[in-house]
Formats: structure tokens, C-alpha cells, sequence
């Protein structure tokens, strides 16, 4: 996890996966769960769908959350506003908080430069 962590103080959103079956192992560790070969943290596409949110109203104040799926990964992270259930969502910021809690910021995926992050992840050597 240290690793994991370890991107997402940069604001580097990365995923174990498996250099033996290539499967993604989630929640992230060093070492597969299925044949216990070696990991490594690769880059993935931030182009998500919405699955569900929901409103907080914490302290007086309205927040937007919802639960995200990325290549099967499922996050939960604050949305901006007017979104709906099954909408594509890209990761805009993640991180970790003072607390040492991870976040993640999603917004919808057909704002300005949304394809050009899409593309350019492919582009990208991807490691």
C-alpha cells in the first residue's frame, strides 16, 4: 500500500496490477491475490461511470458523492454538480488529506480536454 500511497501524495492515481496473469488487484498491494506473483503500479485511464451518488449535508453544508467504476475499480469521490447515475466521469484530482485519508474528485467527462487526457493516455508509454 505504501506505494500506492505513495503516488497519490503526488496526485498520481495508479493500479496494481499482476506482472505474471495481468489482472488488476484492488485494493492495491505489492503482490497478487490470485497467483501470487509480483505487482506493479501502472497508470489507467481516469474516464469513469457514475454507478450512484447521493447528497451530504454535513454541518450545514451540501456535498455531492457518488461511487465510481474505472476499469472495474470502484471508488467513492465528490462530484461536481448536475451529473446523473450512468454518466461518464473523469477523475479530475486525488490525493491524500492531512487526516492520511485518500480522495477523489470526479466531473463530468464531456468538459473541455476531457478527450485529449483520453488520448493522451494512449499515447503515453503508460508506465
Amino acid at each position: 500500500m505504501k506505494k500506492f500511497y505513495d503516488f497519490l501524495k503526488k496526485g498520481e492515481f495508479r493500479v496494481a496490477i499482476c506482472t505474471r496473469c495481468s489482472k488488476k488487484i484492488w485494493p492495491p498491494t505489492e503482490f497478487c491475490c490470485y497467483c501470487f506473483s509480483k505487482a506493479r503500479f501502472k497508470k489507467i485511464k481516469r474516464i469513469g461511470t457514475l454507478i450512484e451518488f447521493t447528497t451530504s449535508h454535513i454541518h450545514g453544508k451540501e456535498d455531492l458523492f457518488g461511487l465510481v467504476d474505472i476499469e472495474g475499480i470502484k471508488l467513492i469521490g465528490s462530484l461536481s454538480s448536475n451529473l446523473s447515475t450512468g454518466m461518464k466521469v473523469r477523475m479530475v484530482e486525488c490525493g491524500i488529506r492531512e487526516n492520511g485519508f485518500a480522495f477523489y474528485r470526479f466531473e463530468s467527462a464531456f468538459k473541455k480536454d476531457s478527450y485529449t487526457e483520453a488520448e493522451s493516455y494512449h499515447m503515453s508509454d503508460n508506465k
